[in-house]
């Protein structure tokens, strides 16, 4: 199925070998796991933020690359279809947005003891090299920082699974809906800072 490819699939194959001890883990997370009302705002402010201010990246990293002769392959989804369009929201914003958090702002988070700056780092640029993806790389290693300080101020990763699931929402919601918003718009941009500064803050 071709929307299996459009999304890394080596931690879906793992986690479909080891199923039984995600349970068990999934289990002990929901019962420990607990987060103010704040967080799940910055969580929104967070991903609505990072796709306004940061929505022209990749396409100009991309631009970047060519010049430098570096051929980066286009991910094209196929929406055509209401049918498609929940499958695709399922398989894009539901699964990774629970279990990448699951692992990265909670599995790694728990058991790499050094500081939170250096942290946030190393979680951040393993998100974004786990995302094989060099015209996202940018994107996906501020966003996993940020993802990684959210987790840390929260203490818990389900504000980031919010967060999560809101870009890919977002994203695979304006392509289907053919609502164009514009990127490289000055405006644009400074919503999204404005609201990435009220998150930091």
């Amino acid at each position: 199925f071709k929307l299996l490819f459009t999304t890394p699939v080596v931690l879906y194959s793992i986690l479909l070998i080891f199923l039984p001890l995600v349970y068990i883990l999934v289990i002990s997370f929901f019962k420990s796991e607990k987060s103010s009302l704040k967080c799940y705002i910055l969580a929104i402010l967070l991903a609505v933020g990072m796709l306004f201010a940061l929505g022209s990246v990749n396409s100009i990293f991309t631009e970047y690359l060519s010049k430098l002769g570096v051929q980066v392959p286009s991910i094209s989804l196929d929406l055509s279809s209401p049918l498609r369009y929940i499958i695709s929201i399922i398989l894009l914003a539901v699964v990774p947005s629970f279990f990448e958090e699951l692992f990265f702002r909670k599995v790694l988070i728990t058991n790499l003891k050094i500081g939170s700056i250096k942290l946030s780092i190393l979680v951040g640029l393993l998100f974004s090299l786990y995302h094989v993806s060099l015209s996202q790389f940018i994107y996906q290693f501020v966003y996993g920082f940020l993802l990684t300080l959210l987790a840390l101020k929260g203490k818990s990763f389900y504000p980031c699974v919010l967060a999560h699931f809101i870009n890919n929402f977002l994203v695979l919601s304006l392509e289907y809906f053919k609502i164009d918003i514009n990127f490289y718009s000055w405006q644009v941009i400074v919503v999204g800072f404005a609201l990435l500064f009220a998150f930091i803050i």
